[in-house]
């Protein structure tokens, strides 16, 4: 298991979700956010890694943990060793709502920092975020991030950038 591996299923899962959900006409920011961690959950527990995030539908034990959605490995779910992911997930589409979860995932130790996001504007969403990252002093080269952009007209634009 690697970083391009999680992310490349990320990608498909997330992607996969918007599907079922635009088929069954279902248009609910609960129901999408439900839906794209329930399969994150089930992913991750296929490989034995640990998830931290609200109860879904796969596992109403779950607790929230710091990010909307964490996937880690540890002995326990309190010992944690590696976060392979920090998530966070904004359906508003004030530019002010997402950089406030970006900043979030900007100060994040994990090993993918996964921020979904709506916009009018996909691109330019990105293009600000990506900015705010390679300025951040919080930020480290090499730090790695997915921005998974939803747009009603194009749906979702994924795009994979590394901290500079």
């Amino acid at each position: 298991m690697n970083t391009n591996d999680i992310e490349k299923a990320i990608i498909r899962l997330i992607s996969d979700a918007s599907q079922r959900l635009i088929e069954n006409g279902n248009h609910s920011n609960a129901a999408w956010t439900t839906a794209i961690f329930t399969d994150l959950t089930k992913y991750a527990y296929d490989l034995n890694l640990l998830v931290w995030t609200k109860p879904n539908e796969l596992d109403d034990t779950l607790n929230g943990f710091l990010y909307d959605f964490v996937i880690c490995e540890g002995h326990t779910p309190i010992d944690i060793d590696k976060v392979w992911v920090a998530m966070e997930c904004e359906w508003n589409l004030a530019f002010d709502e997402i950089k406030y979860d970006f900043y979030k995932l900007v100060q994040s130790r994990s090993m993918l920092r996964v921020m979904i996001f709506q916009s009018r504007d996909v691109k330019r969403t990105t293009s600000d975020l990506v900015s705010i990252l390679e300025t951040s002093q919080m930020s480290m080269c090499g730090d790695r991030y997915l921005l998974a952009g939803w747009s009603d007209e194009d749906g979702f634009t994924f795009t994979s950038h590394t901290k500079t």
